[in-house]
């Protein structure tokens, strides 16, 4: 089965370039199966890096994951590795955002 995670991300900051992506991208199931992110969106640029988020503007995210095993009831951690590029100190800096035990719904 394919599962789609919708998140929301808000820069609280200086306006910023988001990067998603990395090793680390990824969903493991309630079996402790792991899943690297098939596809995202990030406002409406679909697979790109490098989208601008102004700060305190709300942009919707949409990680896909395919061939997930039908028997898997939760996701036990859903991890979104990236970085910002830009702001006040400028270059970049790595970012990983982790959720646990998110049910799946059918």
């Amino acid at each position: 089965m394919t599962v789609t995670c919708d998140l929301v991300v808000v820069n609280s900051g200086e306006d910023k370039v988001l990067v998603i992506g990395g090793p680390e991208s990824q969903m493991v199931d309630n079996f402790g199966n792991v899943y690297p992110i098939r596809d995202f969106r990030l406002g409406n640029s679909q697979g790109q890096t490098g989208i601008p988020v102004i700060s305190g503007v709300p942009v919707s995210l949409r990680v896909t994951f395919e061939n997930v095993t039908l028997e898997a009831v939760s996701i036990a951690k859903l991890a979104i590795q990236g970085g910002w590029q830009g702001g006040v100190y400028y270059g970049f800096h790595h970012i990983k955002v982790e959720f646990r035990g998110v049910p799946l719904g059918r």
